[in-house]
């Protein structure tokens, strides 16, 4: 194997254990998820979310095995845990729908309301009052949730941010202890501040000339921060 191979291998062994640790989620998600209080929705989202992790692990393996053909053994391995646990969630499908009105139900409130997505946080400090509200609202306040999917709902909605929990295995104990963490980094009044300054700055000013949808568009992005500031208890510094 060539040093470009060597660097390809490299690479595909790092999106293959990608695809691991979302099946070890899953399983996490699995084991916190009690049948007779989930609807099935609830559990049909993260479950086509695996489902189709198959092709894309059977892509890179082949890959992979072209490459080495002593990395055989992880597709046999994968197998097993990916059609185990497949088979342990259509099992809870199954027995949700086995409860008398539990189907009816689910339909009749998903014809009303469309499903509120997760809200999602990359890391920008700007936006973490607006995430952790949210998310609070949406997850932490669901008491039909148990704290391992609490803690998979979480990993899911969170972009680098995630590499600040994503080594702590998901359990019912440790979902606070993660969700302190990424508090203590990101719940920072004065970062926070800092950073729409900042945005602000980088706002660059528009001739007098400049198109008027353009003159409207950077209004608006300058309210959208001084609201943030006078959210934060900067309302001193502007005048309306």
């Amino acid at each position: 194997m060539d040093s470009e191979q060597s660097q390809e291998h490299k690479i595909l062994i790092a999106k293959r254990g990608s695809i691991k640790e979302q099946i070890t989620r899953f399983s996490n998600f699995l084991a916190g998820f009690h049948d007779n209080k989930r609807s099935i929705t609830e559990l049909k989202v993260p479950l086509e979310k695996i489902e189709k992790l198959a092709v894309e692990f059977d892509q890179i393996q082949t890959e992979i095995e072209m490459l080495d053909n002593l990395e055989t053994n992880e597709r046999d391995i994968f197998e097993d845990n990916y059609y185990a646990h497949v088979g342990k969630a259509k099992d809870f499908l199954q027995n949700i729908n086995q409860i008398p009105g539990a189907q009816p139900n689910v339909k009749n409130y998903f014809a009303k309301l469309p499903a509120i997505p997760l809200p999602t946080f990359s890391g920008d400090y700007r936006d973490w009052p607006r995430f952790q509200n949210s998310f609070t609202d949406l997850v932490n306040k669901d008491m039909n949730l148990s704290d391992a999917q609490r803690f998979h709902y979480l990993i899911e909605s969170l972009g680098e941010a995630k590499q600040i929990i994503e080594s702590i295995e998901i359990t019912d104990t440790n979902y606070k202890t993660a969700f302190e963490l990424l508090k203590q980094r990101y719940d920072n009044k004065k970062l926070i501040k800092k950073a729409h300054v900042a945005s602000l700055f980088d706002i660059a000013p528009l001739a007098k000339k400049s198109f008027t949808g353009l003159r409207y568009k950077s209004l608006n992005e300058v309210n959208v921060h001084i609201r943030a500031l006078k959210n934060l208890g900067e309302s001193h510094i502007f005048q309306a």
